[in-house]
Order: C-alpha cells, then structure tokens, then sequence
C-alpha cells in the first residue's frame, strides 16, 4: 500500500512538471495542488488565502483586544528556498491576536513542499505574503473579509506587513511607496509596449482593445500573464514578443527578498 501511495505521488509530481513545462514558466514556487491550474500562482494564493481563514475561529481570537472585536488583521509573509520548502527564519505574521499568530506560524512552517520555480530563473528563493482584515457582522456575528474598496470606505488601516520597495522601472525610483512605484512602472510598462507594438498584417479586426495582467518575478522579468478581450492570438503573439524583449527591472522586495508583483492596464490597437 506504501508502494503504490509513493507511485501516485510520483506519477502527479511529474505529471504536473511535464504539464507546467507546455505552459508558461513558473515564476515562483507554487503548491502541488495548483501547479496544473491555468494560472499556478494565483491558484496558490487563492488556496493560501482559503486555508488561513480556516484557521480562525472565536476560541483562537478570544485574546483580541476589546478594541478589535469587530475588526482585526491577520498578514502572512514566508520565504521558499529552492527545493519548495518554507525557510521558518523568514516566517513572519503580524495580527492583534497572539493566539492567531501563534496558530499561523505553526501551520506556516509545517506546510508540505511547493514545486519548484522555473530553473532558469535565477533568484532561487520564492516568497508569498497574504493580508487578509475580518470584519463582523453585528448582526450575524460572522465575519467576512473586507475588500480594499470596503476599507478605503471605512477608513480603515490595517497594520499589514509592508514591502521595502515596489517594481521600479526607470524613473520610477523617484516614487517613495509601493504603491506610487507599482503605479509608475506600470505607466513605464504600458509606454514601452505602445512604442514598440508593431501591429501584425492581420488588421481587419481593429481597432480594439485588450486588458493585459503582467507578472513581474523575482528577478525582474515582465510576463504577460493573463489577457481579455483579444483576438485573434497574432496579436497576443506580438504583446509576448515585446515584453520578453524588455530588459529587466528592479523586482519588489519584502525584508531585502525580491518577490514578484502584478501590474495591468487596457491597451488599445488602432490601424
């Protein structure tokens, strides 16, 4: 029975690896469970996102402060070295609940080994951070976790953990937080694609217009990673041809790790 538990796992580890290899490359370390998703790294965080939640109940976060009784944060950041596994040093989880913290970095630290990076990436190390605030409903006392547009509306500041620096492309450096830097390179992105799409032969269906999510891994690579509303592919193609031809840049950080970061935007193709 051990035997053919061990093949089955086998049989998956490379099925997914062979599957992931007709795909796009990995750009970071991403759960077994996810790797054969359309989008491995987004599926991870959506499962790190479901399991964490799970970890919450009442008897866990009786320590919370008064104060937060209706409202408390939970930010997760962890570090994966080249094999997948968790480097427990790197851990760090920040909450109003002891108990919580105490609860997550457990759960952190055990967690089984994630697949590899793409091994020509060269930053070896991965890294994931989830933030996540719960807010309770007085009146069904459950909670449910708030988006950002919910806590701009409610004033509310969670104490996350912060990145050290976003993308910085060009004169981005100039930018003094994350999110002005994550801003400015996207623009410095979207620019560099305009000057140098070249639009293909086929050019009956134009104009028109795509939204394009590009990842930005840990050594500084742009990928486009998700489009909607393009088509035919030619035009994707092009998109592809442009980006992979961009030099690198300077990758987000947290705690001195590079990590990736996402940016997006609508471009529009007119003859």
């Amino acid at each position: 029975m051990q035997f053919i538990r061990f093949s089955l796992i086998l049989a998956f580890i490379t099925l997914c690896s062979t599957v992931t290899a007709q795909q796009n490359k990995i750009r970071a370390a991403v759960l077994k469970e996810s790797c054969l998703e359309k989008d491995p790294i987004k599926a991870t965080e959506e499962t790190l996102e479901v399991y964490l939640i799970s970890l919450v109940d009442d008897e866990i976060i009786s320590d919370l402060p008064e104060k937060n009784k209706m409202c408390f944060s939970l930010s997760v950041f962890f570090v994966l070295n080249d094999e997948g596994n968790v480097i427990p040093d790197h851990t760090e989880v920040k909450s109003e609940s002891k108990n919580l913290i105490s609860v997550v970095s457990k759960w952190v630290n055990n967690q089984p080994t994630y697949t590899p990076k793409d091994i020509t990436i060269k930053e070896r190390r991965s890294a994931y951070i989830v933030n996540l605030t719960f807010i309770r409903n007085s009146a069904k006392k459950k909670f449910h976790i708030a988006t950002p547009e919910e806590l701009a509306k409610k004033n509310i500041q969670p104490d996350y953990i912060n990145y050290d620096q976003g993308p910085i492309c060009g004169k981005c450096y100039t930018k003094n937080t994350y999110i002005e830097q994550l801003h400015c390179t996207n623009g410095q992105i979207h620019d560099y694609l305009k000057k140098h799409y070249r639009v293909p032969n086929h050019g009956k269906d134009l104009p028109l217009g795509m939204s394009i999510y590009f990842i930005i891994d840990s050594d500084g690579k742009t990928t486009p990673e998700t489009f909607f509303g393009s088509s035919p592919d030619i035009y994707e193609d092009e998109v592809r041809r442009v980006i992979d031809e961009m030099p690198n840049i300077k990758p987000a950080t947290i705690k001195g790790i590079p990590i990736y970061s996402r940016v997006g935007f609508s471009f529009i193709l007119k003859k």
